[in-house]
């Protein structure tokens, strides 16, 4: 049987992204559930009104999409029993989050695409404030010395936490006084 560390490899190299090859599960111990397994993807964000092509492109996070799928995955067993919602929390603290990042070694001199390496994955501020509002807080990912971290992000500081490049070059679009 293929770890998630294996599935989720095998799913980032298969992204859409060129660079940022991500991609994540959410297991119940060590068991995946296929049903939430995800990859970053695009997702247009809104279109110039003059010109009418995209002038912007933001995607979905692999651990968002991972964490959406999980949780219409509960809401049917929810609604189901009839539970309690506010027991969802609760209910998502049974589950680990797995994320990698396919990448190539670019210490080489010559880059081959088809030799992808484990990269570091840390979820990012926005993807953390995410997961800790649904209750999702175990998370395994791997680090800058490409060691894998099993972590509980519950009581991690937002603010010490880092953007994604998509996410700091957002900001500096709406810092700038683009209109939509």
């Amino acid at each position: 049987m293929a770890t998630p560390i294996h599935i989720c490899f095998e799913k980032a190299a298969a992204s859409e992204f060129k660079s940022f090859k991500l991609a994540a599960v959410v297991c119940k111990g060590k068991v995946p559930i296929t049903q939430t397994l995800s990859n970053n993807h695009y997702r247009q964000c809104f279109r110039d009104k003059v010109t009418k092509t995209r002038t912007f492109i933001n995607s979905t996070h692999a651990e968002v999409a991972a964490a959406m799928k999980l949780i219409s995955f509960c809401f049917k067993d929810y609604a189901k029993k009839q539970q309690n919602l506010k027991n969802l929390r609760r209910h998502m603290k049974k589950y680990t989050l797995y994320v990698v990042r396919s990448g190539v070694d670019d210490t080489q001199e010559e880059i081959n695409f088809n030799d992808r390496i484990m990269k570091s994955s840390k979820p990012c501020k926005n993807c953390v404030k995410y997961l800790q509002n649904i209750g999702l807080t175990k998370v395994v990912y791997v680090d800058n010395n490409n060691h894998f971290q099993k972590v509980n992000i519950a009581n991690w500081d937002l603010n010490k936490q880092h953007l994604s490049c998509a996410q700091r070059n957002f900001i500096e679009f709406k810092n700038n006084n683009y209109k939509c």
